[in-house]
Order: C-alpha cells, then structure tokens, then sequence
C-alpha cells in the first residue's frame, strides 16, 4: 500500500515536471529562443519517451528555427541589395537578388527589388551620360570649341535641365558667341570701309564656324558684292543742263541694281 502511494506521488510529481517542461520549451519557442525551446522538450521526452506531443513539439522546434533562418537570410540579402544600391554597386545588387530569387521569397518582394535594381540601373545611365557631355562641354570651352561646347552642353542639359552648373555653363558659351559673331561682322565692316572687299568676305564666312546659317551668310557676302559692283562700275551720263533726267536704255556694261549714277556736266 506504502509502495503505491509512493509511486502514485511519485507519478504526480514527474507530470508536473512535464507540464513544466513542456510548458518551458513553448514559452521559448515563441520567444524564438530555439536551443531553450528543444532543451525543454527533450528533457521532458525523457520523462515521458511515449509523449506524442512532446515529438511534434520538436518537430514545430525545428521547422520554427528553419523558418527563422529563411527569415534572417533574406533579411541580410535585402539589406545587401539596398547597400548595393546606395552605394551605386549594381553588379553586387544583381548577384545578390539572384540568390534571393533562389530563397523563393513572396512575389511582393521579388517585384520591388528587381524595380528598385531597374530604376538604379536608369539612374545611373542617366547619370553618366550627363557627365560625359558635360565633361565634353568643359573641355570643348577650354579648348576654345564653342559650337562644340555647346552642343555637348545642350545634350547634357536634355538629360538635367535643372543642373545649375551646366546652365551656367551654357549661358557663358552662348554670350562668347554672340559677342564673336559681332565682332565678326565688326570686322567685315572696317574691311569693307577700307575697301577690303576679300577681307569682308572672309570675316562673314567664319561666321558658319559659330551657327550662322549657310543661306545668311551667302545672303550677306552676295549683298557686299552687289554694293561692290555698285561702287567700282559708276556710270556717269553727261547732261546739258546738269540736273536733267535720263532714262536707261539696254547700253553695256550690264546693268546692277545698286549701281549708283553720277551727274555729268
């Protein structure tokens, strides 16, 4: 009768153990505290080798910590795809979404990475296209190159037309330039006054070296030389009296519109 009561206390005392064992590995696990968790339960699988519960409770143990590995992983493999990102490394963000495509992660995350990789990737071509025409740009102006100057600059501001420095840039090119065409009608004048028709000429020709258009220029060297004919082939008419009017008739030499006539005596 002893003997029973003991046992029977005995049996008591190892449920409770149980219970507290297993009731300790399910606070762990939920805590995610894995190796407390199967700790527990494996102590109270001693206690009780028949306890089916206590074996899933092992089994939920284990598929728990593989879940929470998964977890972490894709947690660092995300955080390294931002850092790539920031740091402007697309090569690594590449490499790293591929082994977070290989995790099989929720489609959500799978979409906003592969977008976030795309619009860095557009971002950074962008990026570099600009400063390679601004780098053209600057060096073109250094050099002297206006025209070319300006056309890199202007590719580069179609990329940014908020970049303060190449609009700058462009405003400063673009007043060389006008000041260069007026000085070089400016000197097509003085060479005209001086009766330097070839050195007008010249002077309007470099013109096209600064965007002038071919047909204004042609314009302006074909109106020099109709002025010049004027003035080197003045015809001159004698008249009785002086101030009498005359008529032209089909006489040589050829006739030019701006020919000027002077009066005779």
């Amino acid at each position: 009768m002893e003997k029973s009561l003991t046992q029977a206390l005995e049996a008591v005392d190892e449920q409770k153990q149980y219970a507290t064992l297993v009731g300790k590995s399910r606070d762990a696990l939920e805590k995610k505290n894995f190796d407390d968790a199967e700790q527990a339960a494996k102590q109270a699988l001693l206690l009780k080798p028949e306890a089916a519960e206590t074996r899933q409770l092992l089994v939920d143990i284990e598929d728990s910590r593989a879940a929470a590995s998964r977890e972490e992983k894709l947690a660092l493999l995300q955080d390294i795809i931002n850092h790539a990102l920031d740091e402007g490394d697309i090569e690594k963000a590449q490499e790293t979404f591929v082994l977070l495509n290989n995790e099989n992660p929720e489609e959500s995350i799978v979409s906003h990475f592969g977008t976030l990789i795309t619009s860095k990737e557009m971002e950074l071509e962008k990026q570099n296209s600009f400063e390679k025409y601004f780098s053209l740009a600057k060096s073109a102006y250094e050099q002297g190159e206006l025209m070319e100057g300006l056309a890199a600059v202007e590719q580069a501001l179609q990329i940014d037309p908020e970049h303060a420095d190449a609009q700058n840039l462009m405003r400063l090119m673009q007043f060389e330039r006008e000041q260069k065409i007026e000085e070089l009608r400016q000197e097509s004048l003085d060479a005209l006054a001086k009766n330097d028709l070839d050195g007008s000429k010249e002077a309007l020709a470099k013109l096209r070296d600064y965007g002038v258009s071919e047909a204004d220029v042609d314009a302006a060297i074909a109106d020099l030389e109709r002025r010049q004919a004027a003035d080197l082939l003045p015809l001159t008419v004698e008249t009785t009296p002086a101030d009498a009017k005359i008529r032209i008739l089909n006489i040589g030499p050829a006739y030019v519109p701006e020919m000027k006539l002077g009066a005779g005596s």
